[in-house]
């Protein structure tokens, strides 16, 4: 931690030192600032990863969402290093697999959400084997409400599945997939609305 440019602020400031960084993204995941909802045309954020930048994933998703031709457009946020998510990728499931599931920012389920996804579906390492060590658990708790930045409340979580697969474990990835399409089926309608960040 380093003291805070405006020092007027009494905070202190995350710096990354790069001959420690293992390059996960966590915390990239764990900034404020990493939210899509940011009315910018480049998301420039106050953390991020140069071989993957968030800003990077923010246009992936909008495009992949706009190009899904299902009814039930799902989006899958995966992990590098667990269970392999391509194999869920269709005409109405688009994948996105980060460096580690603690990499994604929250306000990206709620934003997906909103641009368009019937639901969204969080995978990534299966409990104590993150290759990061805590990516998983830090995920979960961002998911619940427990960690910030968290995902809001007002976010429906019957359009949101979480699970957690490695390599091998592709069998219950499709399993959670086909459980969230049937749940969002018996909701039938909208979605509620939710007001920005």
């Amino acid at each position: 931690m380093v003291p805070h440019p405006n020092r007027r602020m009494a905070r202190q400031l995350a710096q990354v030192d790069a001959d420690l960084c293992a390059s996960c993204g966590i915390c990239v995941g764990s900034c404020p600032s990493s939210t899509p909802f940011r009315s910018m045309a480049e998301l420039v954020t106050g953390i991020d990863l140069p071989h993957s930048p968030i800003n990077q994933l923010r246009q992936k998703l909008k495009a992949d969402l706009e190009s899904l031709t299902s009814n039930q457009k799902i989006v899958v946020f995966g992990c590098d290093h667990g269970a392999n998510i391509d194999v869920l990728r269709g005409s109405g499931v688009a994948t996105f697999s980060l460096v580690c599931t603690g990499m994604l920012p929250p306000s990206f389920i709620e934003y997906a959400l909103r641009d368009g996804a019937s639901g969204v579906l969080v995978t990534g390492c299966q409990n104590g084997g993150c290759e990061f060590r805590l990516g998983q658990k830090w995920t979960q708790a961002r998911l619940e409400g427990q960690r910030e930045p968290s995902l809001r409340a007002s976010v429906s979580r019957s359009h949101l599945q979480i699970i957690w697969a490695d390599v091998g474990d592709e069998a219950a990835l499709k399993q959670a997939l086909s459980t969230l399409k049937n749940r969002i089926a018996l909701t039938q309608g909208p979605l509620p609305t939710v007001e920005p960040i």
